[in-house]
């Protein structure tokens, strides 16, 4: 969704509301009119965010959080409404200015774990980004079963081994019930030393 009215000509929802979050693309070219409409401006973010969903917005905003005074106006539709810039050094840096607009706003800075401003060498502008938190998923317990070794005893398990009826085991007439027979041997006596048990 792209808009070109009041000098907002590149407002656009670059990536579809996941089940997580809405990411939006963000940006405001420089010298837009001071007089932009804050109340058009915050209708069109609230119809691409969606209600009640957590929203991360990047891009270049052109309004400089170094410096409380420059586009006031603008930031403050975001602060108002609950967003969290989060980038705190510059991100376009020149011969003569050291500014702080390419942003990173969420309104829910705890899902953010962490964020990069990274200066490539690519343009004046850093490469920025952030680490959205996935731990709210949450799984249903799982059941495994398992082996009790808790009373393994080596020596005792030897034992029965040595005490047991391999004539069974000797009298079998094919390699098949051979196999079978020496498995229940020692799946016996490994049950009762070290039995199945869920957990």
């Amino acid at each position: 969704m792209i808009s070109k009215e009041s000098g907002l000509n590149s407002f656009q929802n670059l990536v579809n509301h996941s089940y997580l979050a809405s990411f939006i693309s963000l940006r405001i070219p420089p010298n837009t009119c001071q007089n932009t409409s804050q109340q058009s401006y915050w209708k069109k973010l609230k119809r691409s965010t969606g209600k009640k969903k957590e929203t991360i917005i990047m891009g270049d905003l052109n309004c400089n959080y170094l410096n409380d005074n420059d586009h006031k106006e603008i930031k403050d539709i975001f602060t108002t409404n609950g967003f969290t810039q989060l980038l705190k050094t510059p991100t376009c840096v020149t011969a003569t200015t050291s500014t702080l607009i390419d942003i990173i706003i969420t309104s829910n800075p705890l899902n953010i774990s962490g964020t990069s401003n990274i200066c490539a060498g690519l343009s004046d502008h850093n490469l920025t980004a952030c680490t959205r938190k996935i731990n709210s998923v949450k799984y249903q317990p799982e059941t495994i079963i398992c082996r009790n070794f808790s009373n393994y005893c080596v020596d005792s398990i030897n034992r029965e081994l040595l005490n047991a009826d391999w004539n069974k085991l000797y009298n079998q007439q094919t390699a098949d019930s051979a196999y079978k027979c020496l498995e229940q041997i020692l799946l016996n006596a490994l049950n009762r030393h070290a039995p199945l048990i869920s957990k």
